[in-house]
């Protein structure tokens, strides 16, 4: 989504909802990189939004990725939860890599 000209907190929020003519998006809100929840986009008051070009094959890969993996108000769901990796070995030697939910 970065060639559409969205930032990264913008393309964290993709929703469907937001696609309004064949080569228009609405970005309408963005993820704020300090508290992580969903924020109203910079320098915009809220409720305001701005276009950006949407390709006709990144709205098809976007509805395809939906379509396969459902949505949640709009938004893609993510295929799956993002992984921290740290570095433990057997009998707590380092170098062999496991999930962060492995450790506990």
């Amino acid at each position: 989504m970065s060639g559409c000209g969205l930032r990264n907190g913008e393309a964290a929020v993709v929703n469907l909802n937001n696609i309004v003519a064949a080569g228009t998006y609405h970005v309408t809100e963005q993820v704020n990189r300090t508290t992580k929840q969903y924020d109203r986009l910079k320098h915009r008051k809220k409720g305001e939004y701005r276009d950006v070009p949407l390709p006709p094959q990144v709205k098809e890969t976007i509805e395809r990725y939906a379509e396969t993996h459902g949505t949640v108000d709009g938004r893609p769901c993510p295929t799956r939860p993002r992984r921290r990796t740290v570095s433990v070995g057997a009998a707590g030697r380092p170098g062999t890599h496991r999930s962060a939910e492995e450790c506990v």
